[in-house]
């Protein structure tokens, strides 16, 4: 999945223009906009990053694995469930909503269900992490052409864009949630933590609420409707976020080539610095290394963590 390159090119005359947008060029930008997820994303979203030591507001670049997921978005939305295997900072809550949003802004009579353990993690004001604070601040970074009047309700978990008759409404996991409502998408967030019972009630009861479940969460424990949803039906195609794959957790993950330890993402491995610091007076006697950086082989690597206590599956 790729950004189309009209859509880009329309952003740059736009902006050539004096980057002020008349009508013709706002009319024009929605439909694009509209129309091209990865468009709309990667150029109007941004990402808030308190544990940025510098900037703690940066643009929302996806990388791959995020593009394949909001390909998989596109193709099922409002049409079938959608399950995510996840790790923690790998973005399926803000992709979700990121997707959510596009749809609330462009898509005429949208309604979207947002579920998690609590109702604070649903909606908190003066939490970043709760589901609809994202919401509220990510609607804040649009450009104002872009951002609508909207109606929210703190109390009921609510947020209307009356000029696309949209919605997002949020509520905790219990076993009426979303009786009786009919919902475009439902997501259903960390699922594998809510209370064992009105986990596979709530899972149950929204075949009836919508036709596209998106539940995404990690396992916790072997038991609840997500483990045992997906180990008894293994035909169930599901969509895997691998932190490995995420560049701002993975520095420093090394795989097997060989006997050879390499970083996973070559790009980005561990600076000389922190190879010395963290590898060589462990693995080699200072009168072996010298000053040159050593080559890290995986028996010598194993033998370290053997030396410290680690138990090394499917070695002897």
């Amino acid at each position: 999945m790729r950004i189309r390159l009209y859509s880009v090119l329309v952003l740059i005359a736009s902006l050539l223009s004096g980057c002020g947008y008349n009508q013709i060029q706002i009319n024009e930008q929605a439909g694009i906009t509209g129309e091209d997820t990865l468009y709309f994303v990667n150029f109007f979203l941004y990402a808030h990053e308190p544990r940025s030591v510098d900037a703690k507001v940066v643009p929302f670049i996806t990388w791959d694995e995020q593009n394949e997921y909001f390909s998989l978005l596109d193709d099922g939305w409002g049409r079938r469930d959608m399950w995510c295997e996840k790790r923690r900072a790998a973005g399926f809550s803000t992709c979700t909503l990121n997707k959510g949003l596009k749809e609330f802004l462009f898509t005429s009579g949208t309604q979207i269900g947002l579920i998690s353990k609590d109702e604070a993690s649903v909606d908190n004001p003066d939490n970043s992490g709760s589901l609809m604070w994202k919401l509220d601040w990510q609607l804040k970074q649009l450009p104002p052409w872009m951002r609508p009047e909207v109606q929210r309700n703190v109390k009921l978990h609510t947020l209307f864009n009356p000029k696309m008759d949209s919605g997002f409404v949020g509520t905790a996991a219990t076993a009426n949630a979303f009786s009786g409502q009919r919902c475009t998408a439902v997501m259903l967030d960390e699922l594998g933590k809510w209370r064992r019972g009105p986990d596979r009630q709530v899972l149950n009861d929204l075949q009836h609420v919508t036709r596209c479940r998106i539940v995404g969460s990690s396992y916790f424990g072997r038991s609840g409707a997500f483990y045992e949803t997906l180990k008894h039906n293994p035909h169930i195609r599901k969509f895997i976020f691998d932190w490995t794959h995420n560049f701002g957790c993975n520095r420093g993950l090394y795989v097997a080539r060989g006997e050879q330890a390499v970083p996973v993402d070559e790009a980005n491995p561990l600076t000389e610095a922190l190879i010395n610091h963290h590898l060589r007076d462990t693995m080699y006697p200072p009168d072996q290394h010298g000053g040159e950086q050593p080559t890290v082989t995986l028996p010598a690597l194993f033998k370290a963590l053997k030396a410290r206590g680690f138990v090394i599956e499917g070695t002897t």
